[in-house]
């Protein structure tokens, strides 16, 4: 589906991701249980909710996002993507609902995608960020953290959302010097993987260097 994916990578630019959206609806048309289309599916619906505004609009959309990421998973239990949008729409949820109410829940399915795949780069990263974000109590862990989401940039360099993510895990445990070279590693990046979230992760950078004075 390599159509469907570009215009999921470019859904910044007009009315990409309800296009890639369209088809994969009409794809599920002609077959109910395409593996590959439902997690597809999932995926731009966590998309689509975090790009909107009301709090009850996202909300009901992460909640869509669920049953076809579910539905994934029960055609394709050892599905790595599917694990790890799963993992997005229930990370999604407890940011809106202010919640660790399904971090546990999110845990399990991230280290079920690394199981599936050990060099999912960007399921290495937002198991960093969780470990980053939680109370040791609730499973947190701030040098495992670290070390999540540097196998991540060695993954994929060219995941820019990863370089704000380490720098934050850095500040954590006092390593401030590394947090300014993570940041500024961005710019060294000349094809992002993810185009649409490059303007966002380049701002987050530039904003966290200039709150540390280490402005480019």
């Amino acid at each position: 589906m390599p159509e469907i994916d570009r215009l999921y990578l470019h859904r910044h630019e007009g009315k990409n991701l309800e296009l890639s959206q369209r088809k994969l609806d009409d794809l599920l048309k002609d077959n109910a249980d395409d593996q590959a289309v439902l997690w597809r599916l999932g995926r731009g619906l966590v998309s689509a909710a975090s790009a909107m505004d009301s709090k009850e609009e996202k909300v009901a959309a992460f909640k869509a996002a669920e049953a076809p990421l579910k539905a994934a998973l029960k055609l394709a239990p050892g599905d790595a993507q599917a694990h790890y949008w799963l993992a997005r729409q229930m990370a999604g949820l407890n940011a809106e609902l202010r919640t660790l109410g399904l971090a546990k829940s999110m845990k399990k399915e991230l280290e079920a995608a690394l199981r599936a795949d050990p060099d999912h780069a960007a399921a290495h990263r937002t198991y960093g960020e969780l470990l980053h974000q939680l109370p040791g109590f609730f499973g947190g862990d701030k040098k495992r953290a670290v070390k999540e989401i540097e196998s991540a940039l060695r993954l994929a360099p060219d995941d820019t959302a990863a370089y704000p993510a380490l720098a934050e895990a850095y500040l954590e445990v006092k390593e401030t010097e590394k947090a300014v070279a993570a940041l500024k590693g961005i710019f060294a990046v000349k094809e992002p993987a993810d185009p649409a979230s490059y303007e966002g992760d380049l701002k987050d950078a530039r904003a966290l260097l200039r709150k540390l004075g280490a402005e480019r």
